[in-house]
């Protein structure tokens, strides 16, 4: 019989794997043990010598227990579990390595979704409000529209995988070891959105759109010549992705309103912090000490220099105005 007993030593997982085989003439035992899952295909794939010896898979709440079947019946299985196993590890492989910021921020929005369709929370309790905020003091309704992106559907998934991609890219870019950035600018979009939001004809209820919208425009702005498909049908540059998908809004009827705030913050926090430094040598969007140090603080990742933002380029490259020194040329 072979048992994989799972548990716990010193809070770290480990897995023991022992194989006893009274039917073969010399009897033979395995002792394995792993100390993370990045092992455990190891261990299944060493299990497949045996794979010839009647067994079948049983799965239990701790452990797996292998017992007498026929020895297609185990090679079969013990290959469906090892794959089991490997989606697993690359999917938690994946979702570590995602940047921490978009990471939450990604999370955060599948959650809420999630209790949304559930019916455990009710989606009026999380809309942009003012009047609530102000007379009922709710004021966490200035904080739950930027975590639901609406209920289960093709534009939620969308969404989700917009903010996997290009808020992971931009992290992991142009923010790269700049985390206390990057925060500081999800919270300068979430803080314009909600001051447009207050104006009646911009009003939204939700603003995770927006919040979308706003990474997928800094994006094709960092990334200009990045080539997209839309669809299967186009290929076209990164710059123009925005605004292709404003007019995908237009024609298939969607609301205009949320994307077209989000382009409208992003552009704001792009030219205060790229484009009017390199003019003016000054960043007013220069993300506060006390920030970076509550991200070192509470290990949220890294920051390169305790007291400098992004970094501003010599103004070489052609151009005038406020829009020199920072070119790209989209015919490359």
């Amino acid at each position: 019989m072979i048992n994989i007993v799972k548990y716990k030593s010193n809070g770290v997982p480990e897995v023991c794997v022992s194989l006893e085989s009274d039917w073969i003439p010399l009897r033979r035992s395995l002792d394995l043990q792993l100390f993370d899952l990045d092992r455990k295909v190891n261990v299944l794939s060493s299990l497949a010598i045996f794979a010839q010896t009647p067994h079948w898979i049983e799965e239990g709440t701790s452990d797996l227990n292998f017992e007498m079947s026929s020895p297609a019946d185990t090679q079969r299985r013990l290959a469906a579990y090892s794959n089991h196993c490997c989606n697993f590890v690359f999917g938690l492989k994946f979702y570590n390595s995602l940047p921490p910021i978009s990471k939450a921020y990604g999370t955060i929005c599948l959650l809420t979704t999630a209790l949304c369709q559930l019916g455990i929370l009710d989606p009026y309790y999380i809309y942009l409000l003012y009047p609530r905020v102000l007379k009922n003091l709710q004021i966490w309704r200035l904080i739950t529209p930027f975590f639901f992106l609406g209920k289960f559907s093709i534009n939620f998934g969308i969404r989700l995988l917009m903010i996997a991609r290009y808020g992971v890219q931009l992290e992991n870019g142009p923010f790269d070891k700049r985390t206390a950035d990057f925060l500081w600018m999800m919270i300068f979009g979430a803080v314009s959105l909600l001051g447009l939001s207050a104006i009646p004809y911009l009003w939204s209820p939700l603003l995770g759109p927006s919040m979308v919208s706003m990474l997928v425009y800094l994006w094709s702005r960092e990334f200009p010549n990045a080539q997209i498909n839309i669809y299967g049908l186009v290929n076209m540059k990164a710059f123009y992705f925005p605004w292709v998908m404003l007019a995908l809004d237009m024609i298939f009827g969607s609301p205009l309103l949320p994307n077209l705030l989000g382009i409208v913050v992003g552009h704001l926090y792009y030219f205060f912090s790229v484009l009017y430094p390199l003019k003016t040598g000054r960043n007013p969007l220069k993300t506060p000490l006390w920030l970076q140090r509550l991200v070192v603080q509470w290990r949220l990742g890294a920051q390169r220099t305790a007291g400098a933002s992004r970094p501003v380029r010599d103004n070489t490259s052609t151009g005038t105005g406020a829009f020199r020194g920072r070119a790209y040329r989209l015919d490359r």
